[in-house]
């Protein structure tokens, strides 16, 4: 077949193979962007579902908050309707508070005035779900008995003695559910629906007042149904086909779907398609044009460069003419150059010839046969090396090269070594003359040279093969002058330790780390910059693979190539975090210290002016009117009454004083303090106290005392608040002398990393504060805890009785 021919038949064999590729990857993408947008519905329905839970779980800790009021305890209703007010202008969401008794009968509804009737509830089932279980419940859509339009209620208990004494509720519009989704950004033809546990739309980012309140679409329903989060395609009550994508809450049971139309999926695809059919049928045709039209000119260009190299084998100059082809062009300049410099040699072969004997290099002219036909005066330790003079034929191993070198008729070059010298000879044919040129040079001195060299490399290799820090040396790789990859072409044994690498000589980067061009292009940018400016660059990088910080040296090493010194800098950065950390930790703790004692001040006022001062004012009156009554039976009334209020602040004044600091502490020391602020708290939470004391001497060290009797406090304090627990058990124990405290209860736990973020985020670092107090007093914290199994906390405080009796 002609060449034409072969480039028509290379075109639709390239091109084919293409647009077969082309069309499979558009049918495989079209499958994969269906896939991928089913998984991004199922993931935005999911992280919609989050957002509902998350303003969900705000109002639940929002009325579990309120429901720890003191004024239900007392029953002070009146006082709780004001503190339900205050609550209630902060939660712009809500409609309503309400405080309903176990049998369904509102108490308080914040819609109408204190003390106005109220009728039973408009949630039944939700009291009962939250009297039954005693956890806070979310209930389904339902119409209220006072607003009169669509509500959803959010219900907790208000648990006293271990018994629901009322349920305490917050009604809310459906409409908050609709702003909550308009926030989260879903695109325009995208639907987004939240549907009850009873299948009824709650909430709806098109038409909400017309479709708020009605049973969602069948598929809907029943998919909602059958699992927890799915996807589906469907036809809603309004639309097209759709993809549909859902997700139920495990808090509030509602599910949370997502529709897109199935155009806005398909139809670009189907689009992409026959756009790459018609252009892969025009390109096809157009490289088969095109090849057939380059053919000839190939053809043309080729064949008069046979003709020129046919010249030059036959000795004689070629006749050149230009190709429009570039390659063939450099070919016919190189037959030229080829041409040219063997007419050079020929010639400078015959001027040296005509002064043998004057060269200093060894000069030797041998026949076809294999005589020597001369010899100049430094070719004498050759010829002696070999036995011979001139007149006598050469050894037997250059016959063969004689033989071969004029069947060639190319020039060939060889070493002679004699008498302690290396001469590197070219054999040239003379062939019009019959006879072989031999041009010797002396070349020991170089040897020697390359023989110094080689040591030296391997006096580097050796340095480079122990050098502590990591070093690569690697080829860069560019596309249109930007860096895309690189090779390494050599590393040394320490790379390979701190890296964890093997084998990566020879091979590209990103296929020794996939992933990596992505992850960190900056690091493909200064390596692309060092080795095109030469100029060296020093930098950190995180490398996730290793899970470790390296310090990384750049240096050129010629164009293209650079080295990489790499120095494992983890545990630097690591005390550098840890720094960092501790001094947030400092910062919130310094700002929780002010709230706090601002906080007590502000308790010690409201307890001073609330009990204190108006027992102070009643005995005032009492006074003035024993002053004023002349009656005896009403003066000793009166002495009494007022005798009872002194007793009552002598009490309100002692429990201030235990709460900011127990004078028992100090005069009996910390067993005495520990029971009886455990015997009270044990009445006020409703909880069962242990104890587990063992008998010491020795008084502990002052801060060792406070630290231990805070950390207490601290840890009943979150035990009544929230871990429900039926029994707390306290210890002290000496051990040498070592003082360990610790308090578990069998409460409900809680997850250890989750609370200390939280507590920090939140500016109520309890635990994050109890672990400071034990270490500015030299001891050591440690708590465990899970969900279910309740708490332990222990602080033992190293050498305390040694220090106590140091300081005796």
């Amino acid at each position: 077949m002609k060449l034409r021919t072969h480039l028509i038949i290379l075109v639709v064999a390239a091109l084919l193979p293409v647009l077969i590729f082309a069309g499979v990857m558009l049918v495989t993408f079209s499958a994969q962007q269906r896939s991928a947008v089913e998984r991004g519905l199922v993931d935005t329905a999911r992280a919609l579902s989050l957002a509902v839970d998350r303003e969900l779980a705000v109002s639940i800790r929002t009325l579990e908050q309120l429901a720890t009021s003191e004024h239900l305890d007392s029953g002070e209703l009146r006082k709780f309707y004001d503190q339900a007010s205050r609550t209630l202008k902060i939660q712009p969401s809500w409609e309503a508070i309400l405080l309903i008794d176990p049998f369904g009968q509102q108490v308080i509804n914040l819609r109408v005035p204190f003390g106005t009737p109220l009728p039973e509830t408009g949630a039944s089932q939700l009291n009962k779900d939250v009297i039954g279980t005693g956890q806070p419940a979310i209930s389904n859509l339902f119409t209220g008995a006072i607003v009169k339009g669509p509500l959803i209620a959010i219900a907790v208990p208000v648990v006293r003695d271990g018994k629901v004494e009322y349920v305490l509720a917050s009604s809310t519009s459906p409409a908050f559910l609709l702003k909550l989704l308009a926030q989260q950004n879903v695109p325009s033809d995208w639907l987004a629906t939240i549907i009850d546990r009873n299948q009824v739309i709650v909430a709806r980012t098109r038409d909400f007042e017309k479709f708020v309140g009605k049973p969602a679409g069948a598929l809907f329903a029943a998919k909602s149904r059958e699992a927890q989060e799915g996807v589906f395609r469907g036809l809603p009550q309004e639309s097209a086909q759709v993809y549909a994508g859902f997700h139920r809450s495990d808090l509030s049971g509602w599910t949370v779907g997502l529709a897109i139309p199935v155009s806005a999926v398909e139809s670009p695809s189907q689009r992409s398609l026959l756009l790459a059919a018609a252009g892969g049928l025009a390109l096809l045709l157009l490289g088969i044009a095109l090849a057939a039209l380059f053919g000839h000119r190939v053809t043309a260009s080729v064949g008069a460069l046979c003709g020129s190299a046919a010249a030059l084998g036959r000795g004689e100059t070629p006749q050149r003419r230009h190709s429009r082809i570039v390659e063939l062009n450099e070919v016919g300049d190189a037959i030229e150059t080829a041409a040219a410099t063997r007419k050079r040699a020929e010639e400078e072969i015959r001027r040296l010839a005509k002064f043998p004997a004057e060269n200093p290099n060894p000069v030797m002219r041998i026949g076809r046969n294999g005589t020597i036909l001369y010899a100049n005066q430094s070719s004498a330790p050759i010829l002696t090396t070999w036995g011979r003079e001139v007149g006598q034929n050469v050894p037997d191993d250059w016959q063969k090269w004689i033989a071969t070198t004029f069947e060639s008729g190319i020039s060939k070059e060889m070493e002679i070594k004699c008498d302690g010298r290396i001469f590197s000879c070219i054999v040239t044919p003379i062939l019009a003359e019959g006879y072989l040129n031999i041009y010797g040079q002396d070349i020991t001195e170089r040897m020697k040279a390359d023989q110094a060299l080689q040591e030296s490399g391997v006096r580097y290799r050796s340095l480079f093969e122990n050098m502590l820090d990591g070093y690569a040396y690697c080829r860069m790789l560019f596309e249109h002058n930007q860096p895309q990859d690189f090779v390494y072409l050599d590393v040394n044994s320490a790379f390979e330790k701190l890296t964890g690498l093997k084998n990566v000589v020879g091979r590209k980067v990103t296929e020794v780390i996939p992933g990596l061009r992505e992850s960190h292009p900056e690091l493909f940018e200064i390596y692309g910059r060092v080795a095109l400016t030469g100029q060296p660059e020093r930098f950190e990088l995180y490398l996730e693979s290793l899970a470790a910080w390296l310090t990384i040296s750049a240096y050129s090493i010629e164009k293209g190539c650079f080295v990489a010194v790499f120095d494992n800098v983890t545990e630097r950065k690591q005390a550098e975090e840890a720094l960092r950390q501790y001094a947030n930790r400092l910062a919130t703790l310094s700002r929780r210290l002010i709230e706090v004692q601002e906080t007590e001040r502000q308790h010690l006022a409201r307890e001073l002016h609330d009990e204190i001062g108006q027992a102070l004012t009643a005995v005032s009156i009492n006074l003035q009117g024993v002053m004023k009554s002349a009656d005896p039976s009403s003066l000793k009334s009166r002495i009494k009454e007022s005798l009872q209020i002194i007793a009552r602040s002598i009490d309100q004044v002692r429990n201030l004083s235990f709460e900011l600091r127990p004078a028992i502490l100090d005069d009996l020391g910390l067993v005495p303090a520990i029971r009886s602020y455990v015997g009270r708290e044990a009445k006020r939470g409703g909880f069962k106290a242990k104890f587990n004391f063992e008998p010491f001497k020795k008084t502990l060290a002052p801060e060792v005392e406070t630290a231990c009797f805070r950390i207490l406090q601290e840890a009943v304090t979150n035990v009544i608040r929230h871990a429900r627990a039926g029994a707390v058990r306290v210890e002290l124990i000496r051990q040498g002398d070592d003082l360990k405290l610790g308090i578990s209860d069998d409460g409900v736990g809680f997850n250890l990393g989750t609370l200390k973020q939280k507590g920090l985020a939140d500016g109520s670092p309890g635990l994050v504060g109890m672990e400071e107090r034990a270490a500015l007093a030299g001891g050591v914290f440690k708590i465990d805890s899970s969900k279910g199994a309740g708490t332990r906390i222990e602080a033992v405080f190293p050498h305390a009785f040694r220090a106590s009796e140091q300081t005796t």
